[in-house]
């Protein structure tokens, strides 16, 4: 509905190795481990790449060694990739975005936002971009 393929990029690499980002771009794994930073004491890099692996087999022992960080979303089972995907980019969102933070009380904020620091308005792409193979 949103024509994502438009507007959301997406890379495909033949194998792990093969992975390139762009420099100071962290490559953080989403898993279910033990190990792994629970999401809600995780603070996003500016700059980074999420990799989500299969539902049954999660990421495999190459990929996790890529990351710089592996993160898991705090549950007693294993959530659907969507899922799993949209948990972790809102929660990107909120750290990231400019939000009131949370009332202590039941509600909405209750002061307004301060104004913005100045960085102007967020710039849309207006054109398919060229990755997307179309032929323009």
């Amino acid at each position: 509905t949103a024509d994502t393929p438009a507007h959301v990029p997406l890379w495909r690499f033949g194998t792990v190795d093969a992975i390139s980002l762009p420099r100071e771009c962290a490559l953080v794994g989403i898993e279910l481990l033990p190990d792994a930073i629970d999401l809600p004491s995780f603070r996003h890099p500016l700059n980074a790449a999420y990799v989500l692996g299969p539902e049954r087999s999660g990421l495999s022992d190459a990929l996790r060694a890529r990351c710089r960080h592996v993160v898991r979303i705090p549950t007693r089972f294993a959530l659907n990739l969507a899922v799993a995907g949209a948990l972790v980019l809102y929660d990107r969102l909120l750290q990231h975005g400019r939000y009131a933070d949370r009332p202590v009380g039941s509600g909405g904020p209750d002061r307004p936002l301060d104004p913005p620091a100045g960085h102007g308005d967020p710039v849309f792409r207006r054109t398919v971009p060229d990755w997307l193979g179309t032929g323009e």
